[in-house]
């Protein structure tokens, strides 16, 4: 279902003039409603060739969205260049995924749990950050 549709002249604005279409903030009707107390969304933050920093809201808009939506936005990764995107969290498909949680997505009990995973001294895969929380700030801190 459709939560609510970006502006074409934000994806436009983020896509540095490339595209000109609206974003349909798609999601499994059941997360709107299916009377939850609280949706967890749990995942690791890497490196991911069409958002940038996979986890967060893409785990919502892409993970459970709908099929235009999907199209769209990995057309929006593929358009404004995948080498300029991997690994950064700031993308243009972030900010329409963020953009759609600010204006859609408000009113859903959504609780994000990530993890950050790097090598030790050892070269083993450890945990080395666990961030939850309900907005931006969640994935974000993982940043600094």
């Amino acid at each position: 279902m459709t939560l609510g549709e970006v502006p074409g002249a934000f994806v436009r604005e983020v896509s540095e003039g490339k595209l000109d279409y609206t974003w349909p903030a798609q999601v499994n009707k059941l997360l709107r409603d299916g009377g939850h107390d609280l949706i967890l969304s749990i995942g690791q933050v890497v490196p991911h060739e069409v958002v940038g920093m996979a986890n967060y809201n893409k785990n919502i808009f892409v993970g459970t969205g709908g099929v235009m939506g999907i199209h769209r936005s990995h057309f929006l990764g593929a358009v404004y260049g995948m080498e300029r995107m991997m690994g950064r969290a700031d993308t243009p498909v972030r900010r329409v995924l963020n953009y759609a949680s600010e204006h859609f997505a408000l009113h859903m009990p959504i609780v994000y749990v990530q993890t950050v995973v790097s090598k030790n001294a050892a070269g083993k895969l450890v945990i080395n950050g666990l961030y939850i929380g309900n907005d931006v700030e969640c994935f974000e801190r993982r940043l600094s």
